[in-house]
């Protein structure tokens, strides 16, 4: 699983009595991650890319 979003990143919170869903875009790709009631990751989802994608799996190892 991915690391907690960053503050940096562009993020919105849906939030219900016990759980969160947060949504990151960092400007080149996003995520969205649901947080239990004590904001543990419990799941995320790739969302979409803002950039193109890369053309090879080798060309795109270096990438989250």
């Amino acid at each position: 699983m991915h690391a907690r979003p960053q503050a940096a990143s562009s993020v919105i919170s849906l939030l219900a009595a016990t759980a969160t869903i947060v949504v990151e875009d960092n400007g080149r790709v996003a995520y969205a991650y649901w947080l239990d009631a004590e904001g543990a990751i419990r799941g995320d989802v790739w969302l979409y890319n803002r950039c193109l994608a890369c053309r090879s799996l080798e060309e795109g190892q270096d990438h989250e």
